[in-house]
């Protein structure tokens, strides 16, 4: 698993139409999004969400996002469980729409995911992670802190058993979001840790076709 801080292992952005306003209906479809996205990957056993993030504020209003102007606010980090109901979800960002009326930019959904090995099933922090990004257009990003989904880790060691046992649940969760989301995907996403091959990944390989050590 790789930190954070450094990065995600992969990271794929679909992307929707332009957004014009920062009203309560476009939040209210920026969150149905999100559940849609959420209830996908968590039959693949890549994403059971504990929390959900909301930061970068704008003030809401009659005007284009460009003309929006941004407000001084702290993030809101609002925990979940299996229980919590998308009506409380909503409930919660409509008191912070009406009272405050900002709007959030960024919406992050983190928890925890399934690594499958032949020791058996293992629950970690940041498998796959989920965020909402508003700005000129729509985007939905899905990342990993994880090498689970590549041939080699990003030490370069061969871990073919974990790779096929992993791959095509995130391979097949991703190319559900797209089918049902209907937005389309980024091309030419790069990191310094995987090569993106459509929904599957690669490591980093130098012209002799070895595999580097990206650790």
């Amino acid at each position: 698993m790789l930190p954070r801080s450094k990065g995600p292992v992969a990271e794929w952005v679909f992307k929707d139409s332009i957004l014009p306003m920062l009203t309560w209906d476009s939040l209210q479809n920026s969150l149905v999004t999100c559940e849609r996205t959420i209830s996908i990957l968590r039959a693949h056993e890549l994403l059971s969400p504990n929390v959900i993030r909301f930061s970068q504020w704008m003030k809401a209003g009659e005007y284009g996002v460009f003309q929006s102007k941004r407000v001084d606010k702290s993030d809101v980090v609002i925990s979940i469980s299996p229980s919590t109901s998308h009506a409380e979800l909503l409930m919660a960002c409509r008191l912070i729409f009406d009272e405050e009326h900002v709007y959030p930019l960024t919406i992050e959904v983190d928890g925890v995911g399934t690594i499958v090995s032949d020791q058996g099933e293992f629950l970690v922090e940041d498998l796959v992670w989920l965020r909402v990004s508003v700005l000129d257009t729509f985007n939905l990003s899905i990342g990993t802190q994880s090498d689970v989904w590549l041939p080699f880790t990003l030490s370069g060691h061969s871990q073919s058993d974990i790779y096929v046992r992993n791959s095509d649940r995130l391979a097949e969760a991703l190319l559900q979001v797209q089918r049902e989301t209907g937005f389309d995907l980024e091309e030419g996403a790069e990191s310094q840790y995987s090569v993106i091959v459509g929904f599957r990944l690669d490591n980093v390989r130098y012209f002799d076709g070895s595999v580097a050590d990206v650790s």
